[in-house]
């Protein structure tokens, strides 16, 4: 059984079925989800049916309208259909401090990170681009290409200060080195951070929560100048690919 916290936004649960040890597809798996408020268990939903995504992944989403902070969900994926398991369970626990307003389509990973790290840099403004949460925390599914060509990069959008100018950006997701890393508008009102980890990359990766790291190293002062941008946790997520 595995599980989660969500801090805000939609709540999805997911399951993995395998067929001889490979993805089993075609299975529409039926969901059922029990409650858990204050010490008391409830059934909420029975038999709902499930998103397939793709390789032998489903997902179910939970409607916000039975969430509240502090509860916690049990669900089981079950399907008839030719698997090497038919039951896959998890649970889901809701922060107590939930709120169904979403800044971009992840669920934040666990992260524990203070109000002092969560905030960039004193003064400096932060814009949300998907995958990206405001809070620093990001989750990157093993073996996945995140590649700008694609249109899913990891990003940040940060503001003039520091001035980024003759900066070159690097950055460490659970301890992988990222080959790709780009400063656009470097020295301008607003300066974009750009990851792009490649499929490569994230495959080595270990499932779980890890952290990570954004930063970036000006060559030319002597000693280096050396600035950590964005910082917190990293949700590493294996679904099988």
């Amino acid at each position: 059984m595995s599980g989660r916290i969500v801090q805000s936004g939609d709540i999805y649960v997911y399951a993995y079925f395998a067929a001889s040890g490979v993805g089993a597809t075609g299975l529409a798996p039926v969901v059922y989800v029990d409650r858990n408020r204050a010490g008391t268990m409830s059934a909420q939903v029975s038999a709902a049916a499930s998103e397939e995504i793709s390789r032998g992944r489903y997902r179910y989403k939970i409607d916000t309208s039975i969430v509240n902070g502090g509860d916690d969900f049990i669900y089981t994926f079950y399907t008839t259909g030719t698997a090497d398991q038919k039951e896959v369970c998890g649970f889901v626990s809701v922060d107590a401090n939930w709120t169904a307003a979403r800044a971009g389509y992840l669920d934040s990973a666990v992260s524990g990170v203070a109000a002092s790290v969560q905030s960039l840099l004193t003064s400096q403004t932060i814009t949300v681009r998907s995958p990206v949460l405001t809070r620093g925390s990001i989750e990157v599914v093993i073996g996945t290409s995140y590649r700008d060509t694609d249109g899913v990069p990891l990003e940040w959008d940060i503001g003039s200060t520091p001035d980024l100018t003759g900066f070159t950006l690097y950055a460490k997701i659970g301890g992988v080195t990222i080959s790709t890393c780009s400063i656009t508008n470097a020295g301008a009102a607003t300066q974009t951070l750009t990851l792009e980890p490649t499929a490569a990359e994230t495959a080595t990766m270990v499932a779980g929560l890890h952290d990570f790291i954004v930063y970036a190293i000006n060559t030319t002062p002597n000693p280096d100048a050396t600035v950590a941008l964005v910082w917190g946790k990293v949700n590493v997520i294996d679904a099988g690919l």
